[in-house]
């Protein structure tokens, strides 16, 4: 059978707020061709005052949240996006705008002893699917990424944590799939986080790999002796 249809709508925007990458998953969003906004205020897409866009994003190094868009047949669409402000090595800023559209539903959930193990584990957890896409997030991955598992879900590591560690930590959650064998990836996914993702592969009674799960190492304790930020209750 085939899976339903799960993309990623992205788009680059410059400090200037003009649109610099728009992908094929946005153009199937919003209807719009590349030509037709690169190079112009993404602003111009927005169905609301961009002044209060503006002010949202002031001082922000990420924003999640619905943000109210103009499809190009004129229709006001209300979309979940998630937002990174990158930096890169020459100094130039810029926004990585990201939505995951989909129409498949959320995973049933397990017996309830299943559900506790999972939401309740001292170690942060995710769930993706074979398309790497995220399924699940426990209450200590949240915590450690400040994300609710909404904002997160049906996007790619690299969407919700850009930048080499979530590049490395995908690439080994890809081996997983295609080996059928546990890998491991080095890298700190977040400030919160130890610097060690354990990528193992989920299979059914036939052996058969139907999900990844990552887990992170918590972070290592502070000069003092104490806990790291990820053993605080909460």
């Amino acid at each position: 059978m085939e899976r339903p249809a799960t993309y990623t709508a992205t788009a680059t925007i410059d400090e200037r707020g003009i649109l610099t990458g728009w992908s094929d998953g946005a153009r199937r969003l919003l209807g719009y061709d590349s030509p037709a906004v690169v190079g112009r205020p993404a602003a111009a897409l927005l169905a609301t005052d961009p002044a209060g866009a503006r002010r949202t994003l002031a001082g922000r190094g990420r924003w999640h949240g619905t943000v109210p868009l103009r499809h190009q047949d004129g229709r006001r669409l209300e979309l979940d996006v998630l937002a990174h402000r990158r930096t890169s090595p020459a100094g130039r800023t810029d926004w990585l705008v990201v939505s995951a559209v989909t129409t498949r539903p959320q995973p049933p959930r397990g017996d309830p002893l299943e559900e506790w193990t999972f939401l309740q584990s001292p170690f942060p957890l995710a769930v993706f699917d074979p398309d790497l896409r995220l399924l699940r997030a426990n209450r200590r991955l949240e915590h450690a990424l400040a994300l609710p598992e909404a904002a997160m879900r049906g996007l790619c590591l690299t969407h919700i944590v850009p930048g080499a560690a979530g590049e490395e930590a995908e690439r080994s959650m890809r081996a997983a799939l295609e080996s059928g064998r546990p890998q491991e990836a080095h890298g700190r996914l977040g400030p919160d986080l130890g610097r060690t993702a354990v990528l193992t592969p989920l299979k059914d009674a036939d052996g058969r790999v139907r999900a990844v799960c990552l887990s992170v190492s918590r972070p290592a304790p502070d000069a003092a002796g104490g806990p790291g930020p990820a053993d605080e209750t909460g």
